[in-house]
Formats: C-alpha cells, structure tokens, sequence
C-alpha cells in the first residue's frame, strides 16, 4: 500500500469517525427535545381538561387543578413583595464562554382551593407560566476586570395571585390533598387561564415534536447514504 492510499483510508475513517460522533450528538438532542416535547403535548391535554365533573377519585391521577390560593406563610421578597414562588439565577461570563455559578429557587407555604376542597402544593414547580422577570449585571470589581469576568443575574417569580391552576399528580397523604409533581408531566404552576397554557404547550410540543422527527430523519438518511 502506498503511503497516498494510508493517508486516504486515514482521512476517510477520520471522517467516518467524525460524522459518526456528529450522528450520535444529533440522535441524543431529538431524543431530548422529543422528550420536552411529548412532556408539553401532555401538559397541554391536562390543562384543556382542567374542569371536573366531581373531585372523588382524583387520587393518585395527574391533573390540571384551577383553584383559589391561600397562603398559610408568603414568601415577602424586598422589593418584590409577597412572591408564590422565587428564582434566582446567576451566569458568569468568563473566557468567552458562560457558565452558572448559582440556580436558587423558594416558595410559599400555600394550597388552591376547588370546590371547597384544600390542595396542598408542597414542592417546588418544574415549569412556571404567567410570572414576572427581571436581569442585570453586578458591579465589577478589580479581579473581575482583571480576569475579564462579568456576572449576569436573573430573576424570576410569581406575584401571589387570587387564581392559580397547577398541573401535577394529586396524593393523599394523611387527611390532607397534595398535588406533586409528576414523573411525566412534572409540577405546572401558571396564572394564565387554562386554555391559553394549553394552547402554547400545544404548540411548543407540536413544534418541538416536528423538529425531533425531522432530525432523527435527516441523521438516518446522511447515515443511508
């Protein structure tokens, strides 16, 4: 074999190797954003169900809940006020790239009430629609202009709210209902009126869901070829 070919077949399996790393990237991202998508598509049935005929035999089932709030302890935030729920997230830019230094978040001690029956919400949500947000940078200081860093913060909460629907899976523990989060469908809270989550979920999945197929489609016939 002359040293042209080795070079060729070197090339060659480089670039095998190559699309092959590249194909895996792509199969595990639609995997992911298949995943989101079917958790959306999923909130979105659960939301646009959010009436119900009769509370028995709700245990244990997930559902979207829309009820009264009441707030046993608030979450009292300066300058913010009386807060539901609390994130704060803060990025550093650093070396041309980002990273989170931190991502906190709290709640209120609070329940929705539905037909005269308490729902206790005992966890933090995965996904929080109708809140507030704001960002900015801190001051910098002299090793931060040294090392030409920049820190970034977010913040996000939800203002106590008279309605609340939550989307989540609802238990019995002792005498008292809970709704938790869901392994599937996760824990919702949004302020908004059910069926207008229920449309941008929809959307977001569908979307979400065709980009999915599209790529696992695209991988598979460059992988055919």
């Amino acid at each position: 074999m002359t040293k042209r070919n080795m070079e060729r077949g070197s090339s060659s399996k480089e670039r095998m190797n190559f699309s092959a790393i590249i194909g895996v990237a792509g199969i595990v991202v639609s995997i992911v954003i298949g995943g989101w998508s079917v958790r959306n598509l999923m909130q979105a049935r659960l939301l646009s169900r959010w009436r119900h005929p009769s509370l028995d035999g709700l245990a244990g089932r997930r559902v979207a809940l829309l009820g009264a709030v009441q707030v046993r302890r608030p979450l009292r935030l300066s300058p913010l006020g009386d807060c539901l729920w609390h994130r704060e997230i803060i990025r550093v830019y650093k070396r041309r790239s980002w990273s989170t230094e931190s991502d906190d978040s709290e709640m209120a001690d609070f329940s929705v009430v539905v037909d005269g029956r308490e729902f206790r919400i005992p966890n933090l949500p995965t996904e929080v629609h109708g809140g507030e947000s704001m960002s900015g940078w801190e001051d910098q200081d002299f090793t931060d202009l040294i090392f030409g860093r920049r820190r970034v913060w977010i913040q996000k909460w939800l203002p106590v709210v008279p309605r609340l629907t939550v989307v989540g899976r609802v238990r019995r523990v002792g005498g008292s209902w809970e709704v938790a989060p869901d392994a599937a469908a996760g824990l919702l809270f949004t302020s908004h009126h059910p069926a207008k989550t229920a449309l941008k979920e929809a959307v977001k999945g569908g979307l979400g869901l065709a980009g999915a197929v599209a790529g696992m489609a695209a991988i598979i016939y460059f992988a055919t070829r």
